[in-house]
């Protein structure tokens, strides 16, 4: 707003709708329109096309307004923008904004234990289920609609299997926020390092 209008009444009223709207929602920031310099540069596509791409090819954690900052901090960029010093933080910030960054819980996925390896899967496959399979015969069963019971045949030695589940609590799995596009999805993840706490129930 430093390139505008003589001072007057009118630019007066429209300044202070402009904070008023502003304070109502904090992400709708006027533009000037009284010159093309008012336009912001994150509104050219391949601009913001190529800091998408440069924030793409960071760790997720490192993804942040200050990334842009830096990544515009350099000789060949300041030059080419024309500019003597790079963007502001929270220029930075309204313009992830706009490329439809938001600031909220990393996303996360199902966690991730090699269940599918193939010596996993030729292991239950092969040896695990063929063993349960073969001591159902000599298990009490229920019968889920009535109730009733039916053992094995006598003197069969009987089998009680212990089923049990668990869950596994670590030090590092705490949720964190950070910017996430619109377009990212929640990906599958290992269990984190560190102290743990597993509670089971049989």
């Amino acid at each position: 707003m430093t390139s505008s209008q003589k001072p007057g009444e009118k630019k007066s009223r429209q300044l202070r709708k402009w904070i008023h709207d502003f304070i109502d929602d904090r992400e709708e920031v006027p533009i000037c329109h009284w010159q093309t310099s008012g336009r912001s540069l994150i509104d050219d596509e391949n601009f913001a096309q190529e800091i998408h791409a440069h924030l793409q090819s960071l760790k997720p954690s490192e993804v942040r307004a200050e990334a842009i900052v830096r990544f515009l901090d350099t000789p060949e960029m300041l030059a080419r923008l024309k500019r003597k010093k790079t963007i502001s933080v929270e220029t930075a910030q309204c313009w992830m904004k706009k490329m439809g960054y938001r600031w909220m819980y990393d996303p996360k996925g199902q966690y991730v234990d090699n269940h599918e390896r193939d010596d996993v899967v030729a292991y239950r496959q092969n040896v695990f289920l063929p063993v349960m399979e073969g001591l159902q015969s000599r298990q009490t069963k229920w019968n889920s609609k009535d109730g009733t019971r039916e053992d094995p045949p006598p003197g069969t030695h009987r089998v009680i299997v212990w089923y049990h589940n668990e869950s596994t609590f670590y030090a590092h799995d705490r949720r964190t926020r950070r910017w996430v596009h619109r377009q990212e999805k929640a990906k599958p993840y290992a269990k984190g390092e560190g102290y743990s706490l597993m509670i089971a129930d049989f």
